[in-house]
């Protein structure tokens, strides 16, 4: 016995003995495998000496002690295979969301076969579609459960399915690929906002990120919020920005922004206008200016063309090379530092005629008596070139 033994088995011999005289009878036992007798006089065989396919018989000389009768042998007994066996584990505990897991199995095999694994895996109690030893992290969501399972097989015989321990599946971090800076051409007036760029969240998290503003490498107060304005931050100085994503769980990893330059803001002219509104040739004209602003606070001067018919006739604060009936505009550019702004038109005025002036007049003759014909002559001026009567 047993009578279905396999590889593993040990080897028992039990023999049924009587005796008409009622003597004591000795037993002296013998092995043959594959009928070939074996030094083998126990009434057992060690596990390690049966293989599959083998035929094993026990046989028994009887004595006693007049005479002998025997040997008495046993039925064959032919030696089964035996089953593989193993055990199940994982490659960690616990996987993230982002993370594949793998199940690993240490089998052996009694008859020395190759032993093939058949995998299945359960999810919250409930089997899944996944037969292979890894389990890709597209299968698995945040708070599941799995556990592996694996059949063994000889080509014989099967073992199993063996349980292996669970894999909880935990929260994965979420993820940014940068940080942006917009606009990216910042002046002092600039509303500046610091973009998300390629939020992903494997467990479905919708985009949360916490903004962190620097301005030349200073971290500015954390509850700022996403949008940074110019009472932050001046001309030249470098503006940057770095974010936290974050889900209910836990933060990830934060990225930063390149720094941006606060470029100058050119200076604003409101409107421009020429003085005097109604000139004749005889004025000086000049220019009256409104508005003037630099959000830099730098000083604003400003550059005047003196323009008739689109044509530059002059450059300069004033101008008195004008003539009647010319429509004269003035066009102003207001400059800081570093850089013109933009350009106003004044309204276009038409030089009037100006009134001819007498500079003198001379009487005569010169010693007229009573009797002469008396004459005045009038020295006259016109600054429009006319004839004067």
């Amino acid at each position: 016995e047993p009578a279905d033994a396999d590889t593993e088995a040990e080897l028992h011999a039990i023999a049924e003995v009587e005796d008409p005289d009622g003597d004591e009878v000795a037993i002296t036992w013998g092995w043959r495998r594959d009928g070939v007798e074996l030094d083998i006089t126990l009434d057992s065989v060690p596990s390690t000496e049966p293989l599959r396919g083998q035929d094993w018989v026990a046989f028994a000389l009887l004595d006693d002690g007049w005479e002998a009768s025997g040997p008495v042998a046993s039925e064959p007994l032919r030696i089964s295979n035996a089953p593989p066996r193993g055990q199940v584990d994982v490659d960690r505990a616990a996987a993230r969301t982002s993370e594949a897991f793998e199940g690993l199995v240490q089998a052996e095999d009694p008859d020395q076969d190759e032993v093939a694994v058949t995998w299945s895996w359960t999810r919250d109690g409930v089997a899944t579609d996944v037969v292979t030893a890894m389990v890709p992290p597209e299968e698995t969501r945040r708070g599941e459960t799995w556990v592996p399972y694996a059949l063994l097989d000889d080509g014989t015989d099967e073992a199993g399915p063996i349980e292996g321990p669970p894999v909880a599946i935990v929260n994965t971090a979420p993820r940014l690929s940068a940080a942006a800076i917009e606009p990216t051409t910042i002046v002092e007036a600039s509303e500046v906002r610091c973009l998300a760029v390629g939020w992903d969240d494997p467990d479905g998290d919708p985009l949360a990120v916490r903004t962190q503003w620097f301005v030349n490498g200073v971290a500015l107060d954390a509850g700022i919020g996403d949008v940074l304005d110019g009472t932050a931050f001046s001309r030249d100085d470098l503006v940057g920005c770095s974010l936290t994503p974050f889900d209910e769980v836990e933060d990830g990893e934060p990225v930063t922004s390149d720094d941006i330059v606060v470029a100058n803001t050119p200076p604003r002219l409101a409107s421009a206008a020429i003085d005097p509104s109604s000139p004749t040739a005889a004025d000086v004209l000049t220019v009256v200016t409104t508005g003037s602003t630099d959000d830099d606070g730098d000083e604003v001067s400003v550059d005047v063309a003196w323009m008739v018919d689109g044509v530059v006739m002059h450059t300069g604060p004033s101008w008195d090379g004008h003539e009647r009936d010319q429509d004269v505009v003035a066009r102003v550019t207001p400059r800081d530092d570093r850089e013109a702004g933009l350009e106003v038109s004044s309204p276009a005025v038409t030089v009037a005629n100006t009134a001819p002036v007498g500079t003198s007049v001379i009487a005569g003759p010169a010693g007229a008596s009573v009797e002469d014909e008396a004459r005045a002559t009038v020295i006259t001026e016109d600054i429009d070139g006319d004839e004067v009567s």
